[in-house]
């Protein structure tokens, strides 16, 4: 098993070299948590905890997404549109210093393929791309392609901040391949969101209930089908976004 890294500092100043594109499967499964504890053991023979984890063998992801007043992203979710697209500003400090590392996003799905592209932006940047879309464009650190992007789809969609959505991950990636990965999302809490602030009061969900996240390229390994097979592990369509929606508006 890896080392895990116990300091924050140390923590945000490494996130900002992880990789800023992503193709891959995803598949989901929504488990009872004392069923995620049977499985985890079963797990680390084939794979190390992600080096990020804190003392407590999670890390904190708090996610702001748009959307506009009709639900346009929510609606192609729940219609199944392919392909679609979300737009998120993540952060793993909820009271992050507006210095320290956010992640603007752009999640595509077609048919079963995930593509995922992010900048890294200092935290006080979200205020001034709130207010005006147009900054991004302004912003060089930024991939250009990915910018135009963002704006032009939060500027023709006319997308706002919708919903936050908070949840502890306990993460890993396989021996000798870290683009396979799993993690198990637990407390998942929502919010209305209040412009870019991530410190809404928030509304539980599944408090029983874990999200196991399945991340791959090619094929499962047999080890991982297995497990599968012995825990008669059925896949989900779940979406913490549209799962957010529903329990608050």
């Amino acid at each position: 098993m890896l080392a895990k890294n116990k300091n924050k500092a140390t923590l945000t100043a490494v996130m900002a070299e992880y990789k800023t594109h992503f193709r891959r499967f995803e598949l989901k499964y929504k488990l009872p948590s004392d069923l995620s504890d049977l499985i985890i053991p079963a797990l680390l023979p084939y794979m190390h905890w992600d080096p990020f984890v804190g003392e407590s063998d999670f890390y904190d992801c708090h996610s702001l997404y748009f959307d506009n007043a009709a639900r346009k992203c929510y609606q192609e979710n729940k219609d199944g549109v392919s392909p679609r697209k979300k737009f998120r500003i993540r952060t793993y400090d909820r009271h992050h210093k507006s210095t320290d590392p956010v992640f603007f996003e752009m999640k595509r799905k077609s048919e079963a393929i995930v593509l995922k592209d992010r900048a890294i932006l200092p935290a006080k940047f979200i205020e001034a791309f709130i207010d005006d879309p147009f900054s991004l464009g302004k912003e060089t650190t930024i991939n250009k392609d990915l910018a135009e992007e963002i704006m032009f789809e939060t500027l023709n969609y006319h997308l706002k901040p919708q919903l936050l959505v908070h949840y502890k991950r306990k993460p890993f990636f396989a021996k000798g391949d870290p683009d396979f990965r799993v993690t198990f999302d637990y407390d998942l809490n929502f919010a209305s969101a209040n412009g870019a602030s991530f410190r809404e009061t928030c509304t539980p969900l599944y408090e029983d209930f874990v999200i196991m996240e399945v991340k791959f390229n090619g094929s499962l390994p047999r080890w991982f089908y297995q497990i599968i097979q012995v825990h008669k592990l059925e896949k989900t369509s779940f979406c913490k976004y549209v799962e957010g929606v529903e329990l608050l508006f």
